[in-house]
């Protein structure tokens, strides 16, 4: 029995093929086929070797302007993307009915049939249609269908307690970007005045915002440092304070890092709502689960501004070509930034009542850095602040020489030779304005600001470089050495007897916005931060103090098992270790040299 061939086949494997009808049809080769209507000898996607059909030339729906892309949702449902380069739009095409129905129409979509879009889509938890595209010119963009962002208009009335909000026609286009605009929280942390049971150590607290329970940006709200200290090690409590919080996000994830005796552990104290702006904390659990690591902490994830496409790849959104912020030179710019000491006044109570400003210590070389905010919480590269430029031919109020390169003709106290520079002899710092009484935010009195002392390293900046360092291309690196009490009264550690304290601090000015290469500024920068570099390993001050002989007190209201616990105060800085006359217990008892006064010597001091 002969073997029937199958006619109704449409295999082919011969790349030329074409229609023939003279032969039986069951003498045709599988390389030609009798009847094919509306065919082609290609695919509708433009693969050869194949067969397809012809497109159709009914109207199905009609398209307002140029298709420049078309992403699959489900079924029969397509969004459409077109343009005719002025006006553009986004609509939902259902293949099925042949209907075409206008999503939105808003210039600030910007499409351009130049750039074709692509993208994906996928189901939202709440049964909503999420669409994710690119076109490699505008950034990369997301909207929920079922959702639009319209700008939205206030319509309750003035004063109302409950704000009401009515959508426009007009489409929030920075509502649709993939990498959102963020508002970065500002973060005040302070020590409570009521007591609890946080340990004696610095705390610090960081911010990042949450959506459905999952942290979607670094942690770009940063505090400021608060020491807690009191006699029971156990006894401190903090107040937060977060402003600027972005209210697009509903909640936000709180992060305390502490340092206690050497010890850094950061604990996910909890999510709040971005409706909360203050929050006070006066216990952590030791069994809290401390699942933030100091790498996620710190770590820096820039957000990609746009792309030249998207695809789906094993059910995997894959962006290609993306592009982050602009990298700008703001080296040059940065070498004209001017720093100047500044000295400010405070109560001699201010850290024993939670002040935070700490200070600088003097005589000491510091570098300082500053890196740019962008309005999508990103950071820039961190560019160094050089120290002052050199002075010549000039003295200080003492008369020492400030000529910062000359050599000095005095002897170094450590080499012994007169063969040094003058900034390696004398602080070349200087006072400028002194007598000012500006008032600082929390209490304290800005009395003198002056120019920092010249130093120099005997490393150099980098000698291939010129575009980035300019005249100080090959040079040695400088950096900002601060006054020592020799250089100013206001400078002094206290003043009125004690009663006051001196704290030095740094100001920058000078600072002016990043730009294009054209010149323009660059729009989506919103602020900058100040960074200190670290000191480790470049200390000049091993460990800080005066060895002093040290007295016992009993702690007021501290009763122990066994009796008043103890407390130590320094004594004098220069005492021999006999008997002290000039200090009593209170009693009249008559010894040596207190029969004269009437009152008990004291034994001898205790050392430390």
């Amino acid at each position: 029995m002969a073997k029937q061939q199958s006619t109704s086949s449409t295999e082919v494997n011969a790349f030329s093929k074409g229609m023939q009808k003279d032969l039986f049809p069951s003498y045709s080769p599988k390389e030609q086929w009798g009847h094919a209507r509306n065919a082609a000898n290609n695919s509708v996607d433009g693969d050869v070797g194949v067969i397809g059909n012809e497109p159709a030339n009914l109207s199905c729906a009609v398209v307002p302007y140029t298709i420049i892309g078309a992403i699959h949702t489900y079924g029969d449902q397509w969004v459409i993307f077109s343009t005719d380069d002025t006006s553009s739009e986004i609509g939902i095409f259902d293949d099925n009915e042949c209907k075409y129905t206008t999503l939105v129409n808003d210039d600030c979509l910007s499409f351009n049939r130049k750039y074709l879009i692509t993208g994906a889509a996928k189901e939202n938890y709440d049964c909503t249609w999420q669409v994710y595209w690119d076109d490699g010119n505008n950034p990369s963009r997301t909207l929920n269908i079922d959702d639009v962002p319209y700008i939205q208009q206030v319509v309750s009335p003035p004063g109302a307690d409950c704000v009401l909000y009515e959508d426009t026609t007009a489409l929030d286009c920075e509502k649709i970007r993939l990498a959102p605009l963020i508002d970065t929280p500002c973060v005040k942390l302070s020590k409570n005045v009521d007591g609890g049971q946080l340990r004696n150590g610095s705390y610090q607290a960081y911010v990042a915002y949450v959506l459905n329970t999952q942290r979607v940006t670094d942690y770009i709200g940063i505090s400021n440092i608060q020491a807690l200290f009191e006699h029971n090690t156990n006894a401190g409590s903090l107040d937060i304070e977060v402003t600027n919080l972005d209210k697009e996000f509903e909640d936000y994830e709180l992060v305390i890092l502490a340092d206690n005796q050497g010890q850094k552990v950061a604990t996910r104290i909890g999510v709040y709502s971005t409706e909360q702006s203050r929050i006070s904390i006066d216990f952590i659990s030791n069994s809290e689960a401390t699942d933030v690591t100091l790498k996620d902490l710190f770590l820096r994830r820039p957000a990609y501004e746009k792309s030249d496409s998207m695809y789906v790849v094993n059910d995997y959104l894959i962006r290609q070509g993306p592009t982050e912020q602009f990298d700008f030179n703001y080296q040059p710019i940065a070498n004209n930034i001017k720093a100047n000491w500044v000295v400010a006044e405070y109560n001699a109570e201010y850290y024993y009542k939670g002040g935070n400003r700490t200070q600088f210590m003097r005589d000491e070389v510091y570098s300082f850095f500053i890196r740019w905010v962008y309005n999508t919480g990103e950071k820039s590269l961190s560019y160094h602040i050089p120290g002052r430029a050199p002075l010549f031919n000039s003295t200080d109020q003492f008369g020492n020489p400030l000529s910062d390169e000359g050599l000095s003709s005095g002897i170094n106290v450590i080499s012994q030779t007169g063969q040094e520079f003058n900034f390696q002899t004398y602080n070349t710092a200087s006072v400028t304005s002194i007598g000012l009484s500006d008032p600082t935010e929390d209490g304290g009195t800005i009395i003198a600001k002056g120019e920092m002392a010249y130093w120099q390293s005997t490393e150099r900046y980098p000698a291939t470089d010129p575009t980035r360092w300019g005249n100080l291309c090959g040079k040695e690196i400088r950096h900002h050495k601060f006054p020592t009490e020799e250089t100013g009264a206001a400078l002094a550690l206290s003043n009125n007897n004690g009663s006051t304290i001196r704290i030095l601090g740094v100001e920058f000015s000078n600072i002016e916005r990043p730009k294009f290469n054209d010149g323009t500024y660059i729009p989506n920068i919103i602020g900058y931060e100040i960074l200190r570099g670290s000191r480790q390993g470049n200390k000049s001050i091993l460990a800080k103090g005066i060895f002093r002989n040290m007295r016992e007190y009993d702690i007021p209201d501290n009763e122990g098992v066994f009796g008043p616990k103890i407390g130590l105060y320094p004594n004098f800085p220069y005492n021999d270790l006999r008997p002290d006359v000039y200090h009593h217990d209170g009693s009249t008892t008559n010894s040596l040299l207190g029969n004269a006064f009437g009152w008990q010597v004291d034994p001898l001091p205790k050392t430390d």
